[in-house]
């Protein structure tokens, strides 16, 4: 699969390198990174119902950094 089978295993080791991040909007922000690559990995195997959790995933991030940024604005 080239490059496109590679990105569970660097999505794995971005996820377990960066995990430690202090600010609760970065670790949103990696939450983010991390299912946007799996979901371009679920679309290529065409394992969709995971690409719909990935996606829902990424939602459920940025509404929690918005109202987090709404909270201290």
């Amino acid at each position: 699969m080239g490059l496109i089978g590679y990105l569970p295993l660097i999505s794995t080791i971005v996820y377990l390198w960066l995990m430690n991040i202090k600010s609760v909007v970065n670790f949103k922000y990696l939450i983010i990174s991390v299912m946007f690559l799996w979901s371009i990995y679920d679309i290529t195997i065409k394992a969709y119902v995971s690409c719909i959790f990935d996606i829902l995933t990424i939602f459920a991030n940025m509404i929690g950094i918005y109202q987090i940024k709404k909270r201290f604005l």
